[in-house]
């Protein structure tokens, strides 16, 4: 069973709190209007796998999935709204933290240019 609350080391990028943002709208907007049926909800999915030629192509995918997915489904219960609720809290908190990838590279950058822990400490190079 997937656990209901994110552990708070784990930061995901600020795109996860966009796609929890676009859900709940679209859920108000068609939830429960039985306009898709399963082969549109695949079709919009697979679309995500296309290469895109820019962020913007990329939420536009997404926000079309997940309103095909929506217009799907039977209206959200009480308990799917509570635990976006969460998800969007802890995604609000989260967003602002780097990403993974992004704290990789800040250390990779420092173990490079600052071997030391101070600048000036590559070799050829004096400290002002």
């Amino acid at each position: 069973m997937a656990r209901a609350r994110p552990r708070e080391n784990e930061a995901p990028p600020a795109a996860f709190a966009e796609t929890l943002d676009v859900h709940r709208r679209t859920l108000k907007r068609t939830a429960g209007s039985g306009a898709s049926d399963v082969r549109s909800v695949q079709l919009a999915f697979g679309r995500l796998d296309d290469d895109a030629a820019d962020e913007a192509e990329i939420a536009q995918a997404t926000e079309d999935a997940l309103r095909a997915a929506a217009q799907a489904q039977a209206k959200a219960s009480a308990e799917e709204l509570r635990l976006l609720d969460t998800l969007e809290d802890w995604a609000r908190r989260a967003s602002a933290r780097p990403d993974a990838k992004a704290e990789a590279l800040f250390a990779y950058l420092e173990r490079t240019c600052r071997p030391k822990g101070r600048v000036g400490s590559l070799p050829g190079t004096t400290s002002a």
